[in-house]
């Protein structure tokens, strides 16, 4: 036992008595862990808030800096490591995805989106499709890969992580088609992605393939989800005014978008998608007025301003932790890996100029041309899908840790790229690689004067 009490005890007694009792030191051991965790998270969300400060005059994205500091508490100083979250590490990765495809649909009007459905789709199967192209032929020819290991490769390559990409688009200067034409692509780039990946790995496994199976499930997948998605949002929005008698009104709504993900999932269907379509029925629900009628009649209700910005701190505090989170998680265990992840990333940005200059309309100006092409960052379905392949391929480790330093390439260059443009310094370079896209009207001084 030690004594609660021992004013005339003397520090070196104290420590002696400690070293006797393990339970003691084990039990002192695990606060001063969870107290310094803490004390981690804390500080990791008031630099964040310093970066998204800075980002306003810097113009340099703040999940540069955030990864950054994960990079040097994991790999680097090897104070903290994934393995440490033990299985709160998926589901924390789970709710950034599930927040961010909320607020995003949220944030989208049917106008945009009637308009840029179309676009939006093409660009991003190009853009998979010549990713996947230039990758198989390297790994094909250049690596000696098998064909079935190239395609793979490729398809985990292709994919563009919405969770980064999301955050970035709310602060940088791009037109609101643009905009929507992002996120289309980061939302259905990982369904098709994942489905075809898991659809390969199943391939080298067997000895038969249906290509019609793996097109009917990324069909069923997605209609599911969105109708899911859709029903959610009009029942929400008949409920919402009653909902905002409970006491804590902000908590049901966050657990009802909850509710959609896991609805999806136990329907065999994309979740991501579901939430995406929630939020953007209950963003959008005021259409639904129009069909009012002598016969018919509908009173729905839209998220408040208040309700929303319960939602924007969630999406800043998982996204913040998030960054770090992907910093501490890169693995750059051989020089060559490393390597090859930056010529992926080379390839994948080469492959995305001539699909972003000849499938966007001309319409769109080369400012939102050059965004639209350092808008490619893989992330967590990357590297999760690259884990599953490492598990059941005997060359996946190889993979892993290539696409580990694909993802850490990407973070930078999607930021730095994106600072040039936002600086004006990708001007001229645009000029060049966007020929068949106008340049950005400068506002004239009526205009900036109204702004």
């Amino acid at each position: 036992m030690i004594p609660l009490v021992c004013p005339r005890a003397s520090l070196s007694g104290i420590v002696a008595v400690l070293h006797g009792n393990k339970k003691v030191v084990l039990f002192i051991t695990m606060v001063s862990s969870i107290v310094a965790s803490i004390f981690f998270i804390a500080l990791v969300l008031i630099l964040g808030q310093v970066f998204s400060a800075a980002f306003e005059k810097t113009r340099v994205p703040d999940a540069l800096p955030l990864m950054i500091i994960g990079l040097l508490a994991g790999p680097v100083f090897n104070f903290i490591s994934p393995e440490h979250f033990g299985k709160l590490d998926r589901v924390f990765t789970e709710l950034v995805l599930i927040i961010i495809m909320f607020r995003s649909g949220t944030a989208l009007r049917f106008s945009s989106l009637r308009e840029c459905i179309g676009m939006g789709t093409g660009f991003t199967v190009a853009a998979i499709a010549a990713v996947i192209g230039l990758t198989f032929f390297i790994s094909k020819f250049a690596l000696g890969l098998n064909t079935v290991f190239a395609i793979l490769l490729g398809n985990i390559i292709a994919d563009n992580s919405l969770v980064v990409v999301a955050p970035l688009l709310s602060k940088l200067n791009i037109s609101p088609k643009m905009k929507t034409i992002l996120i289309i692509e980061g939302s259905i780039s990982s369904i098709i992605n994942v489905v075809l990946v898991l659809a390969l790995l199943n391939m080298s496994q067997q000895a038969s393939f249906s290509a019609a199976a793996v097109f009917g499930k990324m069909i069923y997948s997605f209609l599911t989800a969105s109708v899911t998605g859709i029903f959610a949002g009009i029942f929400l929005s008949l409920i919402l005014n009653k909902v905002r008698q409970l006491e804590n009104a902000n908590s049901f709504s966050f657990a009802f978008v909850l509710l959609v993900y896991s609805l999806c999932g136990l329907l065999n269907s994309e979740g991501a998608i579901g939430v995406l379509m929630f939020g953007l029925t209950i963003g959008n629900i005021r259409v639904l007025n129009k069909f009012r009628g002598k016969s018919f009649y509908i009173e729905t209700w839209s998220l408040k301003v208040e309700e929303k910005s319960f939602f924007v701190e969630i999406e800043y505090i998982l996204k913040t932790l998030f960054f770090v989170y992907m910093g501490i998680s890169m693995r750059f265990s051989n020089a060559g890996f490393i390597f090859l992840g930056l010529v992926f990333m080379i390839v994948k940005a080469l492959s995305r100029i001539p699909i972003t200059n000849y499938i966007l309309s001309k319409d769109i100006d080369r400012t939102d041309a050059g965004i639209a092409l350092a808008m490619c960052p893989c992330g967590l379905v990357s590297a999760v899908l690259a884990s599953t392949a490492a598990q059941m391929l005997p060359e996946g480790n190889g993979l892993k840790d290539s696409v580990y330093s694909l993802i850490f390439f990407s973070f930078i260059f999607c930021a730095v790229l994106s600072f040039l443009i936002e600086k004006g310094y990708f001007g001229k370079a645009s000029d060049k690689l966007f020929t068949r896209h106008k340049k950005r009207e400068k506002p004239t001084i009526a205009a900036a004067n109204e702004i």
